[in-house]
This record gives structure tokens, sequence and C-alpha cells, in this order.
């Protein structure tokens, strides 16, 4: 009998900050582990450059880390971005709904086409207002993964000019059949254009309720959205720090 499916979670960042120390200690207060990558590398994503803001590194680094030999092509990968992420739920609740969906990989969904807007029409029609692919929160099969990057020239030159997102919708839009997007909020809320009434946080318990019923597990300040991040940090600074 083969063993059962891991589970990882990863982030990319190639430099300390307040928001990922929370993040860390947020997860860690669950009994799990966030896998930070890109440290050793020194330089900074999103700095902005003529024509392009390292994103790129965001994409080699998941390559190099599903590339490795050790992990099963059934093994399930949650992506976050480090700096504007609120943990909100548990790893138990993620890999519930994910196994429910139709899809081997999900990715966020946001309310603006980003950063091509003039793709918009190729999407999917849709009721839900959140009908466009965000790269800062997914989850998928390890094997499914594997498949969409298999052409990605996966090395150390981080220096292109490269936009994650970019990158992962035009897969979306050539592979559906790998791809899903979350419409409904069930794992990830990528919070641009969404009002802060429209959020409510259980100090309790620090799951986040949104629109009166529905609590994704991980929430995304994409943009300028990150004031919304605001009460979810202060909650964890006040909770994990003495």
């Amino acid at each position: 009998m083969s063993p059962p499916p891991k589970f990882y979670y990863i982030t990319v960042a190639t430099h300390p900050h307040p928001n990922l120390t929370i993040l860390n200690q947020v997860v860690e207060s669950k009994s799990e582990k966030l896998h930070t990558l890109g440290l050793d590398i020194g330089q900074e994503i999103g700095q902005d450059r003529p024509g392009y803001r390292r994103f790129g590194v965001k994409l080699y680094k998941v390559c190099e880390f599903i590339r490795n030999p050790e992990l099963a092509n059934d093994d399930i990968l949650l992506f976050s971005d480090a700096y504007d992420v609120f943990y909100s739920g548990d790893s138990a609740t993620i890999l519930q709904r994910f196994a429910a969906m139709n899809h081997p990989i999900i990715f966020g969904s946001e309310k603006y086409c980003y950063p091509d807007n003039f793709k918009a029409d190729l999407y999917p029609p849709h009721s839900s207002p959140f009908r466009f692919l965000n790269s800062g929160l997914y989850i998928g099969r390890v094997g499914a993964l594997r498949e969409c990057m298999k052409e990605y020239h996966c090395d150390s030159n981080i220096e292109h000019e490269v936009d994650d997102q970019r990158w992962w919708t035009d897969k979306f839009l050539s592979r559906p059949d790998l791809i899903g997007l979350d419409y409904t909020n069930e794992l990830f809320l990528n919070c641009l254009w969404v009002d802060p009434s429209d959020l409510v946080l259980n100090e309790n318990t620090g799951q986040v309720t949104a629109f009166g019923n529905r609590t994704p597990q991980l929430i995304h300040g994409n943009g300028p959205s990150k004031d919304l991040l605001e009460p979810m940090l202060h909650y964890a600074r006040r909770k994990f720090t003495s």
C-alpha cells in the first residue's frame, strides 16, 4: 500500500519581514509548518525595476521545490505569498475542502484581471465577482504542478522579465483541465475591492468570516488592500508577542 500524500505549505521570501514572522507564528500555533524558500537569494521580491519586478523568483523557487524527487505526485502543495497573508484556517479544513473541488490545482481568485486586463474576455463566464486568477494563493497536487511547469526553465536567473501572475494566468487559460479557481472563497480570499465591513475576525479562534457566511482559510491583502489585514495582524501581534 502506498503511503498517504504528504502536505507542504510553502512561501517564497527573499528577506525577513515582521509579517512573515507573524505568519510563521500563526502556522506554528496550529502545530503546522511553513517552509520558507528564497531567504538565501538576498534580492527583494517586488522591487520595482524598469520592465519587471522580480516576481519570477516565486516561479523559480516553486519549480525547484516540486522537482525534488522525494516528493510524490500525489503530495499536496499549498502556496501563499509571504508578506501580506493571514492564515485564518488549518490544514485539515484546507485538505478537506480541496478534496471536494474538481481540479488538481486550485488558485485563489480576485475581482480584477491583472496584469493584463485585456485577457478578461478570455476567462470563462461566472456569476461570482471573483472571476480572475490571483497567483498569491494556490494549492495543488505535485504531479499536476509538475505537468504545468515541465517546460519552465528552472534555473537561478531570477532577473528576467517574468510576472508570476501573468505566467499562471496563461497556464490557466491553456490548461483548464488542470487548474480551477476558488470562486466562492472556500479556501482563499484576495481582498482587492473587498469592503472592510465584509470581514469579521473571531478573536477567540482567529478565523475570519467573509460576507456573512464564508470562512476562507487564507486571507491575502493583494495590491492596495493590504490595510484590510491590519486588524488580523494586530490580533496576532497581541496573541504571540509578550
